[in-house]
């Protein structure tokens, strides 16, 4: 991960304290709370677009009378938002329901008429099996309602070979039929309905906070993907970083590490925006 550096910073000396911890992407920051004045979360806000002159376009909202930028933390460091990714997500996982639906209609099309089946008959075959396959959540309850996707989901794709092989015989065909329209009202429906439960979580993890931050008479904002928990750091936990020389000052100046060995960088308010 890349982090915009700049001069003339003075970083404290001392960094016990306690610090709001977060991540982006995969990796935890700290920021400590002496410089935060206010958090919130982006639908409790009226956020405007101000242009610059370069033509880019400034986000801005009124806090405490006054006019505050907002920056988007992971084009700061370089990173990507979770929030976005998750947004992707949410579109995806109605175009996965639909294909599902659209899956069992056409199957249902075929034994009726005996046209050609053409949808996939693996599990690992259509696009959200091949998403499925490799996808793995930070969220620990999105995970538990992703793991409950593989049985029906399996099963409804293996129905096309066992029923369009059944209803090869004109006589099995009202059989192959009865079976199908059971699969819709219990394994369809299951499936279906676990893509709403995904989205519903998805929806409820893309809801961005906002930290207000005051640093060196200087008041500016910053959109997170999430907040983590408060942290109490010691100075026992503090690493120093020596991988910048003492005219590359970047927005960070170490790290914390816990017993548990999780890592945080400490980012440096200062620095931020420079």
């Amino acid at each position: 991960m890349s982090i915009q550096s700049t001069p003339n910073s003075s970083p404290p000396t001392n960094h016990a304290g306690s610090y709001i911890t977060f991540a982006c992407a995969d990796t935890h920051f700290a920021l400590n709370v002496d410089s935060v004045k206010y958090i919130t979360s982006i639908d409790a806000i009226n956020i405007q677009q101000t242009p610059l002159e370069n033509g880019v376009m400034n986000r801005i909202f009124s806090f405490a009378d006054r006019p505050v930028v907002l920056y988007s933390f992971h084009e700061i460091v370089g990173s990507y938002s979770q929030v976005e990714e998750n947004k992707n997500l949410i579109k995806s996982f109605a175009e996965y329901r639909q294909y599902h639906f659209d899956w069992m209609q056409d199957l249902e099309k075929s034994i009726k008429t005996g046209i050609s089946f053409n949808q996939a008959t693996e599990p690992l075959m259509c696009e959200f099996g091949k998403w499925y396959e490799h996808y793995k959540s930070p969220d620990e309850e999105l995970s538990n309602i992703l793991e409950k996707f593989d049985a029906p989901h399996k099963h409804m794709h293996s129905l096309a070979e066992t029923l369009l092989t059944l209803a090869k015989k004109p006589e099995n065909t009202d059989e192959a039929l009865q079976i199908l329209e059971k699969e819709k009202h219990t394994t369809l429906h299951t499936l279906l309905n676990l893509f709403t439960i995904a989205e519903t979580r998805l929806n409820d993890m893309v809801k961005q906070v906002i930290i207000v931050l005051e640093t060196q008479g200087k008041v500016f904002a910053i959109d997170l993907d999430n907040i983590e928990q408060l942290e109490e750091f010691q100075e026992t936990h503090w690493l120093k970083d020596h991988s910048h020389t003492e005219q590359e000052q970047p927005c960070y100046d170490g790290y914390f590490q816990k017993e548990s060995g999780d890592l945080y960088i400490n980012i440096n308010p200062s620095m931020l925006i420079q």
